[in-house]
């Protein structure tokens, strides 16, 4: 997730998973032997991505002061949806925290609202998430 727009008035984060490493190992033949396996890579490769743009949508978190709410769009291939909040109702930003069962640290960025927690990811991931939690807990109590 990062953070496309920041301004008084408006606040954009946006997070596009994109799995490329069966792509790239099928379009360039790297530890490949022959077309035969160089295809079925590829293969692979392609419908993990369209696998992981379906089921891992793109999404678009806007804050917007102007509008009095917060936008959570999934955007796929085959359409999008949105949900909104009352920005009047939203507390401020966390991160929650997992651990997998290996024992790697997983987080997510969710929001307190008046009426409970609301997850802005729909999984945990490794990145971590603090700094963006900083940043929409500042836009949030930001004088305006």
């Amino acid at each position: 997730m990062k953070i496309t727009a920041n301004t008084d008035r408006r606040l954009v984060i946006e997070h596009r998973p994109w799995v490329l490493a069966a792509l790239y190992a099928g379009i360039t033949g790297e530890n490949m032997d022959g077309w035969g396996e160089r295809l079925l890579v590829l293969a692979l490769g392609a419908g993990t991505c369209f696998a992981a743009w379906y089921w891992f949508a793109f999404l678009r978190i806007t804050f917007d002061r102007d509008r009095g709410e917060v936008e959570h769009r999934a955007i796929r291939p085959f359409g999008s949806r949105s949900k909104y909040l009352r920005l009047d109702r939203v507390k401020g930003a966390r991160v929650e925290a997992s651990r997998s069962d290996e024992g790697a640290h997983l987080t997510r960025l969710a929001l307190d609202t008046e009426d409970g927690r609301a997850q802005l990811e729909y999984g945990y991931g490794p990145a971590n998430r603090r700094a963006l939690e900083t940043e929409v807990n500042e836009w949030l109590t930001r004088p305006v």
